[in-house]
Protein backbone atom coordinates (compact mmCIF):
# COMPACT_ATOMS: atom_id res chain seq x y z
CA UNK A 1 0.00 0.00 0.00
CA UNK A 2 2.86 2.42 0.67
CA UNK A 3 4.62 1.64 -2.61
CA UNK A 4 7.95 1.00 -0.85
CA UNK A 5 8.40 -2.40 -2.55
CA UNK A 6 8.15 -0.75 -5.98
CA UNK A 7 10.29 2.20 -4.84
CA UNK A 8 13.04 -0.18 -3.68
CA UNK A 9 13.01 -1.90 -7.07
CA UNK A 10 13.32 1.46 -8.85
CA UNK A 11 16.16 2.49 -6.51
CA UNK A 12 18.04 -0.68 -7.52
CA UNK A 13 17.62 -0.35 -11.31
CA UNK A 14 17.03 3.37 -11.68
CA UNK A 15 19.22 6.19 -12.82
CA UNK A 16 19.89 9.15 -10.52
CA UNK A 17 18.29 12.53 -11.17
CA UNK A 18 16.84 15.51 -9.36
CA UNK A 19 13.16 16.03 -8.76
CA UNK A 20 11.64 19.43 -8.01
CA UNK A 21 8.41 19.14 -6.03
CA UNK A 22 5.50 20.61 -8.00
CA UNK A 23 2.73 19.31 -5.75
CA UNK A 24 2.64 17.39 -2.47
CA UNK A 25 -0.29 15.78 -0.67
CA UNK A 26 -1.08 13.49 2.23
CA UNK A 27 -2.32 10.08 1.09
CA UNK A 28 -3.98 9.33 4.44
CA UNK A 29 -1.62 6.41 5.09
CA UNK A 30 0.89 6.27 7.94
CA UNK A 31 3.46 3.65 8.91
CA UNK A 32 4.77 3.73 12.48
CA UNK A 33 3.51 7.29 12.77
CA UNK A 34 5.27 8.42 9.57
CA UNK A 35 3.13 9.71 6.68
CA UNK A 36 3.05 8.38 3.14
CA UNK A 37 3.03 11.46 0.91
CA UNK A 38 2.18 11.82 -2.75
CA UNK A 39 4.44 13.88 -5.00
CA UNK A 40 4.19 15.43 -8.46
CA UNK A 41 7.78 16.03 -9.55
CA UNK A 42 9.62 17.71 -12.37
CA UNK A 43 12.53 15.35 -13.06
CA UNK A 44 15.74 16.56 -14.63
CA UNK A 45 19.37 15.56 -14.79
CA UNK A 46 22.34 14.90 -16.97
CA UNK A 47 21.59 13.24 -20.32
CA UNK A 48 17.77 13.27 -19.98
CA UNK A 49 15.00 15.48 -21.25
CA UNK A 50 13.07 16.90 -18.29
CA UNK A 51 9.77 15.15 -17.57
CA UNK A 52 7.05 15.05 -14.90
CA UNK A 53 6.05 12.03 -12.83
CA UNK A 54 4.09 11.14 -9.70
CA UNK A 55 5.17 8.89 -6.86
CA UNK A 56 4.41 8.09 -3.23
CA UNK A 57 6.98 7.95 -0.45
CA UNK A 58 7.13 7.12 3.22
CA UNK A 59 8.64 10.22 4.83
CA UNK A 60 10.12 10.32 8.31
CA UNK A 61 7.88 12.56 10.40
CA UNK A 62 10.72 14.96 11.22
CA UNK A 63 11.39 15.53 7.50
CA UNK A 64 7.87 16.57 6.49
CA UNK A 65 8.42 20.21 7.42
CA UNK A 66 11.47 20.54 5.16
CA UNK A 67 9.79 19.14 2.04
CA UNK A 68 7.46 21.56 0.23
CA UNK A 69 6.64 22.82 -3.27
CA UNK A 70 9.92 23.88 -4.87
CA UNK A 71 12.13 21.55 -2.82
CA UNK A 72 14.68 19.62 -4.88
CA UNK A 73 15.06 15.96 -3.95
CA UNK A 74 17.31 13.13 -5.08
CA UNK A 75 15.35 10.62 -7.14
CA UNK A 76 15.89 7.56 -9.27
CA UNK A 77 13.86 6.87 -12.39
CA UNK A 78 13.33 3.78 -14.51
CA UNK A 79 15.11 4.52 -17.82
CA UNK A 80 12.60 2.29 -19.65
CA UNK A 81 9.48 3.83 -18.08
CA UNK A 82 9.69 7.43 -16.89
CA UNK A 83 6.39 7.03 -15.04
CA UNK A 84 8.31 4.96 -12.48
CA UNK A 85 10.16 7.28 -10.10
CA UNK A 86 11.29 6.84 -6.49
CA UNK A 87 12.64 9.32 -3.97
CA UNK A 88 16.23 8.55 -3.04
CA UNK A 89 16.53 10.96 -0.11
CA UNK A 90 17.56 8.41 2.51
CA UNK A 91 20.12 6.66 0.34
CA UNK A 92 23.69 6.80 1.62
CA UNK A 93 25.29 5.53 -1.60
Amino acid sequence: MTGEDIANEIREIGRPATGRVLKIWYTGLTVNGNPVLGFRLSIYGRDIEPFEAETKALIHGTDTSRIHVGTELAVRYDPNDHRRVALDIYDDR
